[in-house]
């Protein structure tokens, strides 16, 4: 059976992977540097722990597409949406996903 997600697992695998390795680095420097300033500190640290989420989500996404697991279109759809709106990376990956959706479905 042919993998028709392939180009798509690929970009969604190294766009999480990259955004995890870019986030944690700097998840590491804002935790060494900056200490506790009030409120907004904790909401800037729970968006930020969100697009950590968001990136290995969508790493998990891309694995399970090159394993052409069916079961994963559930949540690659939601990630892909999302990951439209991170500028360029996240763009041509999320948007590679969505137009092979589109063509497979």
């Amino acid at each position: 059976m042919e993998n028709k997600y392939k180009i798509s697992g690929w970009a969604l695998s190294i766009y999480g992977a990259m955004s995890l390795i870019t986030l944690l680095f700097g998840y590491s420097l804002l935790s060494n540097y900056f200490g506790p300033i009030g409120g907004i500190y904790f909401l800037f640290l729970a968006l930020y722990n969100l697009f950590i989420a968001l990136g290995f989500l969508a790493f998990l996404c891309g694995v399970y597409l090159l394993k052409n697991n069916s079961a994963v279109h559930r949540i690659a759809l939601p990630v892909a949406v999302v990951s439209i709106f991170s500028f360029l990376a996240g763009t041509i990956a999320g948007g590679l996903y969505l137009w092979q959706r589109h063509e497979n479905s």
